[in-house]
């Protein structure tokens, strides 16, 4: 009896012994290791191109942790923005912050673990323009309840500023500069499906150099190339800024007109036309154009538009040219 109570008690003693002597000794050792290994790994992401950015899931988003070299990215110090001296939202493009912004809320309603944001443009502090990608984590504690955000940011502006290079020269016009077929296309197909969700009218206007392969046989190609070069800034220069304006081969150019319909669109191309057939060229000194117009209609396709407005281009040259139909 006396030697099972001494038994008991030596063990309730070595249980006490490890819970209040032992594992907090261990915890706190893991938790040292934890903690180093965080300095470990910030001091790594300080010292190369990736910015690590820690806030709270609090209404003003307050930054906790940011690493120096934030001040490379957006020119401002790692002590401005944890002084709470200056958001980080506030660096933010305001085309791209709604989108930034409702990608973390549907990431905290989702509990998501980690996400990445489309690149998007931060403002630094001399209004340059940069683009990131941002890598998020989300920090959850016991109750599932998402307390903190680990944002890995890097500056992709120079692989950006590429791509849109790219896109730009893959959608206009080597000679003349304006759009292509290839970004009309695209257009097109976009306004229509606006105009069948929303009835968002649109209209197209089709033009052709009148007798333009006199011109080129007349004063060579080169000159030729010059009055397309010529005719395109004319148009380019006199329409809207919401309208677009493109080469659709050869010496036929087509002008997109949204939210137009076909008596607004026709008051543009006789106006286009006037202006045109008024225009002192160089070399060829006049030149006029023949237009065909369409407008958007209802169970109608793009490529039915596009051959209306076809069909009333030739209509208007089989006038004599020089008019719009």
């Amino acid at each position: 009896m006396v030697k099972s109570l001494y038994l008991s008690l030596s063990l309730l003693t070595l249980a006490l012994f490890y819970i209040f002597f032992i594992l907090p000794f261990r915890l706190k050792k893991k938790v040292a290791t934890l903690e180093q290994t965080l300095l470990e790994h910030q001091s790594l992401v300080d010292m190369g191109s990736t910015i690590l950015l820690r806030w709270h899931n609090d209404p003003t988003s307050s930054i906790y942790h940011v690493s120096p070299n934030v001040q490379r990215l957006i020119g401002c110090t790692k002590q401005e923005l944890e002084t709470k001296a200056l958001s980080f939202s506030h660096c933010i493009h305001e085309d791209d912050l709604a989108r930034v912004s409702a990608d973390i809320k549907d990431a905290v309603e989702k509990k998501l673990l980690t996400f990445t944001h489309q690149p998007y443009r931060v403002i630094t502090k001399h209004e340059q323009i940069k683009w990131i990608l941002n890598h998020t984590l989300l920090v959850i504690d016991a109750k599932g309840d998402v307390v903190s955000f680990v944002g890995y940011l890097t500056d992709i502006t120079e692989l950006k500023n590429s791509e849109l290079r790219l896109k730009h020269l893959s959608q206009t016009d080597q000679l003349t500069k304006v759009h292509n077929r290839l970004y009309i296309d695209a257009l097109l197909e976009n306004l229509y499906y606006h105009f069948s969700r929303n009835r968002q009218e649109c209209s197209i206007i089709l033009m052709d150099l009148d007798h333009f392969k006199s011109v080129n046989d007349n004063y060579g190609h080169i000159q030729g190339d010059g009055v397309l070069v010529e005719f395109a800034k004319l148009v380019k220069d006199s329409i809207r800024e919401g309208d677009h304006f493109a080469r659709w081969g050869g010496d036929e150019f087509l002008v997109v007109l949204p939210h137009t319909n076909i008596d607004q669109a026709n008051l543009v191309a006789r106006k286009l036309r006037i202006l045109i057939a008024e225009h002192k060229f160089h070399v060829v000194v006049h030149q006029s154009a023949s237009f065909g117009l369409a407008s958007f209609v209802s169970g109608i396709s793009i490529e039915e538009t596009l051959d209306a407005a076809d069909k009333a281009l030739y209509s208007s040259k089989a006038k004599g040219r020089n008019c719009v139909t």
